[in-house]
Formats: structure tokens, C-alpha cells, sequence
């Protein structure tokens, strides 16, 4: 099995959030103006932090149970770190609403979970 570095990795998780962020852009322009866009930025950072570390961290180890338990301790993490920017959020921006922050904050969470999942799934050939 080939092993893909941590570096890379993170690269490649780094290129799905700037790809999302240039096809939500418009979208969130659209609904709430400079405050979607903001929100949009604020929900991408808050959502690939937390990914990045994992990503990185996982990619590093060889050992698979350790992989699996640094994926799944990652995604408590990022819960964890979005559960505090709502409430944060809330109390810095409480004309936020869904279409200036929560929306994009639901769909970054879900992109960069299901590409964080996919780039620390084993790859090679399978018994």
C-alpha cells in the first residue's frame, strides 16, 4: 500500500475548500450580500481548521488503529470547534441568520467531512 503525504493530503483538502468557496460565492453574494460572504469565509475557516489537523496528523501515521482513532477523535474536534463559532457567532454577530452563516456553516461541515473521509481512506489493493 502507498503511502500519500501529509503535505499533500492537506493540499488537497485545502483545494476542495477553495473550490467551494469560489462556486458558494456567488450563491452566497446573492442571498445575504457582504454578510454571506463573510459568513461563507468564516464557515470555510472554522470547518478546514479542524480538518487540516486531522488530515495532517492522520497522513503522518503508519499504524492503521492509530489512523482511525486520530480520524475519529478529528471529527469530534471539528464538532467541538463549529459548536463554539455558533455560539461565538451569536454573540458577535446576532443579525447572522441562515443565509449569512448557519447554511454555509451546515455545507462546509459536510464537504470537508466527506473529503477528509475520502482522502484517509486506505487506497492500494485489498485482500
Amino acid at each position: 500500500m502507498s503511502t500519500v503525504s501529509p503535505l499533500r493530503q492537506c493540499g488537497r483538502l485545502l483545494a476542495v475548500t477553495l473550490v467551494a468557496l469560489l462556486v458558494l460565492s456567488p450563491l452566497a453574494m446573492a442571498m445575504a450580500g457582504v454578510a454571506g460572504l463573510q459568513g461563507l469565509a468564516l464557515s470555510a475557516g472554522v470547518c478546514f481548521l479542524p480538518g487540516l489537523v486531522t488530515v495532517w496528523l492522520a497522513s503522518a501515521v503508519t499504524d492503521p488503529q492509530a489512523k482511525t482513532w486520530i480520524t475519529l477523535s478529528g471529527m469530534l474536534v471539528r464538532m467541538f470547534v463549529v459548536l463554539a463559532a455558533v455560539l461565538i457567532c451569536r454573540q458577535l454577530q446576532p443579525r447572522w441568520g441562515l443565509r449569512e452563516f448557519y447554511i454555509w456553516l451546515v455545507v462546509f461541515y459536510n464537504v470537508l467531512l466527506l473529503a477528509e473521509t475520502w482522502l484517509l481512506l486506505p487506497r492500494g489493493k485489498r485482500p
